[in-house]
C-alpha cells in the first residue's frame, strides 16, 4: 500500500529549477566557489510585524474600572453607546478579576444586561481564560442563544481540555433544534481530533458531508484530515483530502502532517513535490513539516537537498523553521550541521534550545548536553520539563550521578519535581546511573502525591534494567490492588522482567491478560513476548509468536535471531536471515553481534568470519568492540590462542579490556595459566574495578585443582575491596519464581535441598564422578535445581535462569543430575541457555561454551 521501507528521493519543483538556472551564481553570497553554501544562508529572524499586527495591551482591574466609569459618563450623556467599546475591553481585560469587573458592569446596566452579543463575548473571554464554569453560567444567562453561542461555548470546553463535553454539548444542541454550522463542526472535529475516537470521528464526518458542502469547504477539510491522522487512519484522511477542491496550503499541509505522524514519509514527501505544480506556494510551515519527514527517514543526504530547497525559494526563516532544520541535521546523524545551524539563528526558544539538548543526548554526548544547559539558563530561557527529560536522559552512567542530583536539585527550583514526565526521567536516570535507591526515593515521594501509570511502569523498567526482576513483578501486583490500570507500555516492562528471571508462566498469564484486556498484539509486544520465549527456552513459542505478526521491523527480526542463538539454533538463524532479507529488513550492528554469537556458541569460525565480512562490506556496518569480542572469543574457543592475543597487542585493539576478557575466557576454557594471567593483568590495568578477572582466573584454578591459588586470589580481591556481582540463581515452580543465592539467605526447604543434593553427590560418585567442589557448596544453580526436582512430580521438565556464567565442574554434574532425574533441564547463563538431556546426560552446547 505505502512504501514504508523506500528511500525517498526529494525534488525541487521545476520553478525553483528554473529559477537556479536564471541565477548568476557568482555573485550570490550563499555560494562559494561555485558551490551552494547552506550556512551563509542562515539568516535573521523575521520581525514580528512581518506577520502580524501587534496584540493590544492588556488592562489590569483597575485600568478597567477607569474606563468602566469612562463609559458610564457616556451612558449617561448619550442615548447611544457603542456596544463595541465593551467588546474592546474584553479582549483587553488581563486577568479573570478584570473580566469579572466587567461582567459585572454589564450585568448591572439595564441597557446591555441582555445584549446577546456581549454576553457571547463574555463568554468567549473566560473560555480564553480558562474558566469553563463562569463561561457556562454566563451562557445559561443568554435567553436565547443562537448557534454562535452554542459554537463560543463549544470552543470553551474545546480550548480547555474538555473534549468529551463539547460532544455532549452537540447532542444538547441537536435536541433543542440549533442546527450546527461549519464553525461548531470544526469545533467538535478538533474536540475529536484529540479523543483520538475513531467511531465518534466518522459520524462527525458524516455529519460535516450532511450539513455543508463538504469538498468546497477547506477549513473543514483541514480539520477532518487532522481529526483522522490523530485517530491513525490515513486511509480516510486521504479520501477526504482527495475529494477535495479548491484545495489550499493549510489543506495540503495537514495532509503532508498526516502521512508524517503516521510514518508514511514517501508519500508525505510526494505531496510536498505537488504543491507547486498544483499553483500553490510551500510556506515555512511547509517546509518546516518537510524537514520533519527527513528527520523521520534519518538520510542526510535528503536533509542537504530539504535545506537547498528552502534556500532557493527565498522565504526567510522563523523560529519554527530553524528548529525543524536542527532537529533534522541531529536525526539525520550531523551533531555538526545541527549546531551549526543553532549557533547562526537569532531569536532561539526553549522548544529550539530543548531540540539541541536532545540531539546531544541521544548520541551520549552528555558533557555537550549539561553545557548547552547551563548556556541556556544563562541566554536567560527558563527551561521547561522537556528542556530537563532531555538533560536528564544525557546522564546515563554511573560517572555521571553527580550532575544528575544537580539537575534534580534544579528540577525542584523550579517547580517541575511534581511534573510525572519529570518523575518518570528522573527514575530512569537514578536507575541507569546505578543508584536504584534514589530511584525509589523518587518514585515513593511522586506515589504519595501523585499516583500514576506513568511513574509505575518508570519503575518497573528500572527495577528490571537493574537485575531486579522479583522486585519488578511485586510492584506489578501491587500497582494492581492499588487500582493503578496498566497500559501497554506497563505489559511490556512486566514482560521484560518475567524474561530476565525466567517466568514463563507468569509471563503468559501477562500475555493473556493483555489480549482480554483488549490490546493488538502488535511489534512492540510481539517482540517483547518473542524475548520471553527465547529466553526461557521456548523457541516453538517465540517462532509462533514471530510468524504471527503481519509486521516486523528491525528489533522484532533481530529478537527473534537472538532467541535462536541463545538456543543453539545456528542453522535456524541463517534461515531467519535469509528470511529477512527477502522481507527488505536492512540489517543492523545487532544482527550481526547476533549472527556471531550464534556462531561462537556453536563454534563456526568460518561462518562467523564469512557474516562479518558480508555485513561489514555488503551493508556498510561499522563494527565495535563487542563485534572483534565475539570474534576473539570464537577464534579462542577454538585454541587459537596465540593468534587471538597477537591480534588485540596490536593497536587500536591494545587499549579494549572487552577483547582481553574474551581472551581471558577462551584461557579458562583451554585452561592455558600462562596466557590467562597475562589477560587479566591487562583488563586490570585498563579497570582496576573490574572483579570479572578474579572471577575467571578462580574458576580456571578450581577446573585444575589448584584450589590454594582460588584462596589467594579471593584474600587479594578483598584486600582490593573488589566488589563482584554476586551470583543468583532463580526457578519458577508453580507460578512463583524462587531466588537461590548468597542474598537470598536460607530457604524455607533448605534441609530437603541439602538432602536432595547429598543423595544426588553420592550416586555420582558411585557412578565413578566425582565433583571438583562440594556439591552443597555455594553453586546456587544446583540448589535451584534440587528445590524444583522436590517441588515438582517427576519428569516435569526444570528451568534455571543464572546471572552468572557456570563453572565447567557445575555443566559436568548438572549432565549427572539431568540424568539420574529423568528430567530435561535447561539452564540460560548470559546470552546461551543450555538444554540437558537425560537420554544420554549431553548438553546443546556440546561442552562447547
Amino acid at each position: 500500500m505505502h512504501g514504508l521501507k523506500k528511500r525517498f528521493r526529494l525534488s525541487i519543483p521545476s520553478l525553483l529549477r528554473q529559477q537556479q538556472q536564471q541565477r548568476h551564481f557568482h555573485e550570490d553570497k550563499a555560494f562559494t566557489g561555485g558551490e551552494f553554501n547552506l550556512w551563509a544562508a542562515v539568516v535573521e529572524e523575521p520581525q514580528a510585524h512581518d506577520y502580524a499586527p501587534l496584540a493590544p495591551p492588556t488592562l489590569s482591574d483597575e485600568d478597567v474600572k477607569q474606563r468602566l466609569a469612562s463609559l458610564e459618563e457616556q451612558n449617561q450623556k448619550s442615548d447611544f453607546v457603542d456596544p463595541a467599546a465593551y467588546v474592546s475591553l474584553l479582549k483587553q481585560a488581563g486577568d479573570v478579576t478584570a473580566l469579572k469587573t466587567i461582567q459585572a458592569h454589564i450585568s448591572h446596566s439595564k441597557r446591555f444586561s441582555g445584549d446577546r452579543l456581549l454576553l457571547n463575548c463574555v463568554v468567549e473571554a473566560y473560555g480564553k481564560c480558562g474558566c469553563v464554569k463562569d463561561a457556562r453560567l454566563v451562557f445559561s444567562s443568554i435567553r436565547h442563544p443562537n448557534v454562535y453561542s452554542w459554537t463560543i461555548l463549544l470552543a470553551a470546553y474545546a480550548q480547555n481540555g474538555h473534549h468529551k463535553t463539547v460532544l455532549e454539548l452537540l447532542r444538547q444542541m441537536d435536541l433543542l433544534g440549533v442546527w450546527p454550522n461549519a464553525v461548531t463542526l470544526a469545533t467538535v472535529i478538533g474536540a475529536v481530533s484529540e479523543l483520538g475516537d475513531w467511531d465518534e470521528a466518522r459520524k462527525i464526518h458524516a455529519r460535516a458531508a450532511a450539513t455543508c458542502q463538504l469538498t468546497y469547504d477547506v477549513v473543514l477539510v483541514t480539520a477532518l484530515i487532522d481529526m483522522y491522522a490523530k485517530c491513525g487512519d490515513i486511509f480516510h484522511a486521504e479520501v477526504v483530502f482527495d475529494q477535495a477542491r479548491n484545495k489550499d496550503l493549510a489543506c495540503c499541509n495537514a495532509m503532508i502532517s498526516a502521512y508524517i505522524q503516521l510514518g508514511y514519509t514517501v508519500d508525505a514527501v510526494s505531496t510536498f513535490n505537488r504543491i507547486q505544480p498544483s499553483g500553490l506556494q510551500p510556506n515555512q510551515v511547509t517546509y518546516a513539516l518537510l524537514f520533519r519527514a527527513c528527520a523521520t527517514n534519518g538520510v542526510y543526504s535528503d536533509a542537504r537537498v530539504a535545506h537547498m530547497c528552502f534556500i532557493l525559494s527565498k522565504l526567510r526563516p522563523d523560529v519554527v523553521v530553524n528548529t525543524a532544520l536542527v532537529s533534522m541535521y541531529s536525526r539525520c546523524g550531523s551533531l555538526e550541521d545541527a549546531r551549526r545551524v543553532f549557533d547562526r539563528m537569532p531569536g532561539k526558544n526553549v522548544v529550539t534550545w530543548n531540540v539541541m539538548i536532545a540531539g546531544y543526548a541521544q548520541e551520549g554526548y552528555t558533557d555537550e548536553a549539561l553545557q548547552l544547559y547551563v548556556s541556556m539558563e544563562a541566554a536567560g530561557v527558563e527551561p521547561d520539563e522537556i528542556t530537563f527529560v532531555n538533560v536528564l536522559e544525557s546522564c546515563s552512567l554511573a560517572e555521571h550521578l553527580a550532575a544528575g542530583r544537580d539537575i534534580h536539585k534544579h528540577v525542584v527550583d523550579a517547580g517541575y519535581d511534581s511534573s510525572l514526565t519529570v518523575l518518570s526521567a528522573l527514575i530512569t536516570m537514578y536507575s541507569a546511573c546505578g543508584s536504584l535507591g534514589d530511584a525509589v526515593d523518587v518514585f515513593h515521594k511522586g506515589v504519595t502525591t501523585h499516583s500514576s501509570v506513568i511513574s509505575w511502569t518508570a519503575m518497573l523498567t528500572a527495577l528490571t534494567r537493574n537485575g531486579e526482576g522479583r522486585s519488578a513483578l511485586a510492584l506489578f501486583r501491587k500497582m494492581d490492588l492499588e487500582g493503578v490500570k496498566a497500559n501497554v507500555v506497563t505489559f511490556v516492562s512486566t514482560i521484560d522482567a518475567c524474561s530476565s528471571i525466567g517466568a514463563l508462566v507468569e509471563g503468559h498469564a501477562i500475555f493473556e491478560r493483555v489480549i482480554v484486556t483488549g490490546y493488538l498484539i502488535d511489534v512492540v509486544l510481539g517482540t517483547s513476548l518473542i524475548n520471553l520465549y527465547g529466553k526461557c527456552g521456548r523457541l516453538d513459542y517465540a517462532l509462533e509468536v514471530f510468524h504471527h505478526l503481519s509486521f516486523k521491523n528491525i528489533v522484532t527480526w533481530n529478537t527473534i535471531l537472538a532467541a535462536s542463538s541463545q538456543n543453539g539454533e545456528e542453522t535456524l538463524s541463517a534461515e531467519l536471515l535469509q528470511e529477512m532479507d527477502l522481507d527488505g529488513a536492512q540489517p543492523n550492528e545487532m544482527t550481526l553481534l547476533n549472527m556471531l554469537f550464534g556462531c561462537s556458541h556453536n563454534g563456526l569460525v568460518a561462518k562467523a568470519v564469512s557474516y562479518f565480512r558480508s555485513m561489514v562490506y555488503g551493508h556498510c556496518l561499522v563494527p565495535t568492540s563487542e563485534h572483534y569480542g565475539c570474534l576473539v572469543d570464537l577464534l579462542g574457543r577454538s585454541g587459537q590462542l596465540e593468534e587471538v592475543e597477537a591480534f588485540i597487542s596490536s593497536k587500536p585493539f591494545s587499549l579494549d579490556s572487552v577483547l582481553w576478557m574474551s581472551l581471558l575466557g577462551s584461557c579458562v576454557i583451554h585452561s592455558d595459566v600462562e596466557r590467562g594471567l597475562r589477560a587479566a593483568r591487562r583488563v586490570l590495568g585498563l579497570d582496576p574495578k573490574n572483579a570479572s578477572p578474579y572471577v575467571l582466573l578462580s574458576n580456571m584454578f578450581a577446573a585444575i585443582g589448584m584450589l590454594d591459588a582460588v584462596k589467594s586470589l579471593a584474600k587479594l580481591a578483598g584486600e582490593r575491596a573488589m566488589k563482584k556481582e554476586q551470583s543468583r540463581s532463580y526457578i519458577e515452580v508453580n507460578g512463583v519464581v524462587h531466588e537461590f543465592g548468597v542474598r537470598a539467605g536460607l530457604h524455607r526447604l533448605g534441609e530437603k535441598i541439602g538432602a536432595q543434593l547429598r543423595e544426588w553427590s553420592e550416586e555420582m560418585e558411585e557412578a565413578g564422578f566425582v565433583p571438583l567442589h562440594d556439591v552443597r557448596g555455594y553453586h546456587d544453580e544446583k540448589l535451584a535445581i534440587a528445590f524444583g526436582a522436590i517441588s515438582s512430580p517427576p519428569g516435569v521438565p526444570l528451568f534455571v535462569v543464572k546471572n552468572l556464567r557456570m563453572c565447567v565442574c557445575c555443566h559436568g554434574e548438572i549432565k549427572h543430575i539431568c540424568k539420574m532425574t529423568g528430567r530435561d533441564i535447561s539452564v540460560r547463563e548470559g546470552n546461551r541457555v543450555h538444554h540437558f538431556r537425560p537420554m544420554d546426560a549431553s548438553c546443546s552446547c556440546g561442552d562447547y561454551w
